[in-house]
């Protein structure tokens, strides 16, 4: 349990002041645990700030409804890991990645083939970091973070197949 305050001590000593207030005020408790919350507090008085009141419990069921009531770019949200794990995982990283590869099945000149792939390598970076840092937030069963990650790695691998034929393609 130590490891996990440590851990958590550490990612969130990395945010800048404002990030945590954000956090802190925003009082998201799908996508912060309890344990969370307290680790923001507790740097926030350490670093001398005044806590503000936080906004009511946001605690919804439904992990797209929590999606469309966070704020911010989307893409900066998945490379910070703000999305949930479900979201990040089908929407930014399935679903993408299935719709490029209908795409680049399809017959087509060079140029266009190096257009998909380089939307791929420029695209799917962000989003392997993201399910990767929503993994790492993830609260429910341990199985499907350890899933997550895994294909995480597998996604790495395969990137560098795409960059590889890129580079023999050129």
């Amino acid at each position: 349990m130590a490891e996990i305050e440590n851990q958590q001590l550490q990612f969130f000593s990395a945010m800048d002041t404002g990030e945590l207030t954000d956090i802190w005020k925003k009082n998201d408790r799908t996508a912060w645990s309890d344990d969370a919350f307290n680790t923001v507090e507790k740097i926030l008085r350490g670093r001398g700030q005044v806590l503000e009141e936080q906004a009511s419990a946001v605690s919804l069921t439904d992990p797209f409804e929590q999606t469309r009531v966070a704020k911010g770019f989307p893409l900066k949200r998945l490379w910070r890991g703000e999305e949930p794990l479900a979201v990040a995982y089908w929407l930014y990283g399935i679903g993408p990645n299935l719709a490029l590869n209908l795409l680049s099945r399809l017959e087509a000149t060079a140029p266009i083939q190096i257009g998909l792939r380089l939307v791929w390598i420029t695209y799917f970076p962000i989003a392997l970091v993201g399910i990767w840092r929503s993994a790492g937030r993830y609260t429910g069963f341990w199985l499907w973070s350890g899933l997550a990650r895994f294909i995480v790695i597998l996604g790495w691998v395969s990137l560098m197949r795409v960059v590889l034929d890129l580079l023999t393609l050129a």
